[in-house]
Parts: C-alpha cells; structure tokens; sequence
C-alpha cells in the first residue's frame, strides 16, 4: 500500500474515529461507553500525544498504523497497563518452567505476583538478583511492554521520561507510556518496515527484540491483522489487485476478494471458521492445507500460484471433492453426518405432538356440546332409602332413615383446564417443529461454510 492519506494531513488529531476501533476490540463489556474504562483512557492518551508522535517520526498513516497495531496486542486489547502476574503453581510450570522447576516452587510462589516476578526476571535483563526486587519494580508495563533494568534505562534516556526512578509512570500516566512506546520504535528502527508495510519485521522488533528473527511473534498473526485493522482509520486503501493478476491476499485483508478465496476453499473441502470475507488465522489454516497438499510454498498467502491451483482444481473438467457451497442436507447424509436426520426426527416428533393436541381439543369441544341445548344430562332416580338402626344406651334399637346422597347433574360445559393443558402441548410441538427447522439450515450452512467436517 501507498501512503495515500498521511494521517498527520488531518488538522485536529481528535477527528479520528478511534472509537470505531475500539468498539471492534474483544472483552469490550457492552454496557460501557468507550471512555468508562482503561480502553477509554488509552484513546484520550493517544489523542492528546499529536506531539511526541511526530518527534519520534510516527507521522504517516503506515506508521501510525503499524505503532497502534502493536500496542492494542501488548496491551490486551488495550485492557491492561501492566503485565499480569498472578499465575497459579501449574501456570508457572507451564510458562516458566527453568525458574519454577518442581511442584514444590511452584506451590510457594503460586499467585504472588511480586515473589514472581523477582525470581523470574532475577539476573536477567540487568535486573539484580532476586532479593534486589528488580523484577517487580521493572515488570512489564506500558504501551509496548517493557521489561528490565535495562530497557527502563535505554528508553528513559531515548524518551526523557524518567522511568527508572518512577516507573509505575508506565501504567499511571498513558500519555507517558505512548511516548516511551514511540522512542522505542524510533531507537529500534521500526519506522523503517513499518514504511515496507512489513508487519511481520515490527512484530518481530516489538516481541523478540530482532525485526529480522527468524522466529515468529508471539500473536504475529493478531498483530498483522489489527494493524491492517487500524490502517483503515487513517488511510483508504489502494484498490486491491487480484491474486490471478499478480496480486497477493493476506493475514488482514478483507472484502469480496477474500470472501470469493473462502467460498472456493471450502468447496473444496478446506475447513475454516467460516467465509466472512475475513482473512483471520483460520482463512491462513487453510490457505497453508491446501498449499502443502499441492507442493506449493507454504506462506499462507494466496498469490498468483495459488490462485491457479485453486482455480485448476475447482475446474469442472476434473475430478473434485464434493462442493460444499451448493450442498444441501442430503450432501450432509451422504457424508455419514447424523445431524440433518438428527432434526427431522426433532421436528417430526413435533409435527406429532401438534396433530395429536389438535385432535384432542377437537374431541373435548364436540363432546362436551352434543347434549341438545345446553340441557343436563338425565338423572337417575335415586334408590328407595333403606332403614338403619342405631342403638342407644336409654332407648334400644331405633329405626332411623338413611337419605341417600343424589347424583349431580352434569353441566354438559367445556373443561377448560384440559383445553388449556392441551394447548400449552400444541405450542411447545410448534417451537419444537419450527426449531428444528432452523437447526436443519443451520448445519448447512455451517457445512457449506467448513465448520462441520
């Protein structure tokens, strides 16, 4: 991409939508605007650093792109100023497990976070031994998470912000933690990829300390696709050129390009989250299957070789795997799947329970009204009483008549309560067959889409 639309052409830096990054970003509780919480702050910090950004060079969209997309992962999101270090015993096996070797250690220093960070950051980074407390008072913290005595040091001289003496100022003021971020992208040359548009080498600087490491990031591919993400705000996009005519797709991309890729993949068995014209880990998943079982480089791009591959191998001329975005349940059956048949049982048993409610308030309103105008039903003539004898202590045995007890005329009216019991059953048989309906359509489309293999 060109650096079309220079985000400092802008005259006032809070017309920026930051705001419609961050309401994209995860873990945003829905009941928050966006200044009520850390987020908030770090989008007021950011808008009020015009300044320090174009001391340190960041001054072009690219730029501004590539510095925003590292932080929203260092920082969680922008959810955290500093890093997290309440791990229990069998986290700090698992992350640290040179530094918290047996169950033993792990259990004395489980969920203490000072205690863990002096006794991993220990002789390290410049940090003094344990006892020193190095590794808690530099903890990782800030908009690029920094760590270390010496990091603190370097980037408080690059940045005259003096973090070595205070440097909780990484967490407690965010407008200082951005322009220690920013000396740290100028000191380490970052600005210079970050003109390339080469994610990977700022990832590569910002998380391993090297942009020409031939290890991957941590979360490289989270970087790549939310600096392309923030690119959106400051810039708009070349026109993208298609992968059949030299173009390249990629970790980031997104549109009608990228949905057309999808669709195609998964028509040809390729199994990923779904074809939302995202290109995500998922879309890179499959994009890196198909190149390996067609001996093609794997770079988990879709360039010009593998669009051919993709487009040979999609020809109706040849012989192809079943294609998944004109399937319907059949398709599903034939694969040996159950769910398509599972939810026809599910709404035929709904079906059922509607006809036989049905029918049955049809029999209580034909019977309870087939008596001629509403009259009772006839009554049979109660018995003659018969005599009873009682003995009592002063007078003997005494006959005294019995009534017999007579019978209740029906009222020949509808009981509603079975009425109503019957038509609670219809509804709960409608919800079923109509649900049922939608669970079928549903595990098409998810069929069609990859996500059922």
């Amino acid at each position: 991409m060109t650096d079309a639309n220079p985000f400092f052409d802008i005259e006032n830096i809070n017309t920026i939508n930051l705001d419609a990054l961050v309401t994209k970003l995860p873990g945003k509780p829905w009941w928050k605007t966006v200044f009520d919480d850390l987020q908030g702050k770090y989008v007021l910090a950011f808008l009020a650093s015009d300044a320090v950004l174009k001391e340190n060079g960041i001054n072009t969209a690219l730029r501004l792109a590539h510095f925003l997309g590292q932080g929203l992962i260092e920082t969680g999101f922008l959810r955290y100023a500093e890093e997290n270090l309440n791990y229990s015993a069998e986290a700090l096996g698992r992350v640290w497990p040179s530094h918290f070797p047996t169950a033993a250690i792990q259990q004395e220093y489980a969920r203490k976070p000072e205690k863990i960070a002096n006794r991993a950051y220990a002789d390290r980074m410049g940090n003094g031994d344990e006892a020193s407390g190095d590794g808690w008072k530099y903890r990782g913290r800030g908009f690029i998470q920094l760590t270390g005595r010496n990091n603190y040091e370097r980037y408080a001289e690059a940045s005259g912000v003096d973090i070595v003496d205070n440097p909780d100022l990484l967490s407690q003021d965010l407008q200082a933690s951005i322009a220690v971020a920013a000396a740290f992208f100028r000191v380490n040359n970052l600005l210079q990829y970050a003109d390339e548009n080469n994610a990977s080498a700022v990832s590569r600087g910002v998380n391993r300390g090297n942009p020409l490491s031939s290890k991957a990031a941590h979360g490289e591919d989270d970087r790549i696709l939310w600096t392309k993400e923030a690119l959106t705000l400051f810039q708009n996009p070349d026109e993208v050129k298609p992968p059949r005519e030299g173009g390249v797709l990629e970790v980031g991309d997104r549109g009608v390009l990228v949905e057309e890729y999808q669709g195609l993949l998964v028509g040809l068995d390729y199994a990923t989250g779904g074809v939302d014209g995202i290109y995500g880990t998922g879309t890179k998943r499959m994009v890196v299957a198909f190149q390996q079982e067609h001996d093609l480089p794997t770079t988990g791009k879709i360039d010009q070789a593998t669009a051919d591959a993709i487009d040979e191998a999609v020809s109706p001329d040849l012989p192809t795997p079943t294609n998944r975005t004109n399937a319907d349940a059949a398709d599903i059956q034939s694969e040996g799947l159950e769910t398509a048949a599972d939810s026809d049982k599910v709404g035929a048993a709904g079906a059922v329970a509607v006809g036989a409610g049905a029918i049955a308030i049809g029999n209580e309103i034909l019977n309870s009204g087939s008596d001629e105008a509403g009259e009772p039903d006839p009554v049979a003539p109660s018995p003659t009483p018969q005599p009873s004898t009682t003995e009592t202590p002063t007078t003997g045995t005494t006959e005294v008549p019995v009534p017999t007890p007579a019978a209740q005329p029906s009222d020949g009216g509808i009981n509603w309560i079975t009425i109503g019991i019957l038509v609670a059953i219809i509804a709960v048989g409608l919800f079923v067959f109509i649900r049922s309906r939608k669970m079928k359509k549903d595990q098409v489309k998810a069929y069609r889409d990859g996500r059922i293999v």
